[in-house]
């Protein structure tokens, strides 16, 4: 369950916070517009409803999972269309 290892992790990840390892996180707190405490309090929050975290988590993997067959699809409809100009008998710049 990836409820159980955010809250195994969770002892590491408040040390390295606490230690300010997590510095790379304060440009994504200033981006949209939070604190360390409204991290800290969401994470509390979280720990204390993990069927609310596994909600969350399910959505993400689900929007992820879309994300990534989009990508597929768009990279498959380049090399198509790649292999179709290759096809129609084009001619390199210079070529006539």
């Amino acid at each position: 369950m990836v409820v159980t290892s955010i809250l195994e992790s969770n002892d590491t990840l408040r040390q390295q916070y606490a230690e300010g390892q997590l510095a790379p996180y304060e440009n994504v707190f200033e981006q949209y517009g939070l604190t360390r405490a409204d991290f800290d309090s969401a994470v509390s929050y979280y720990t204390r409803h993990t069927d609310e975290m596994d909600d969350v988590l399910d959505n993400l993997v689900t929007r992820l999972q879309h994300a990534q067959k989009e990508l597929e699809n768009a990279e498959e409809e380049q090399e198509d269309g790649e292999v179709e100009g290759d096809a129609t008998g084009a001619t390199q710049e210079g070529e006539e």
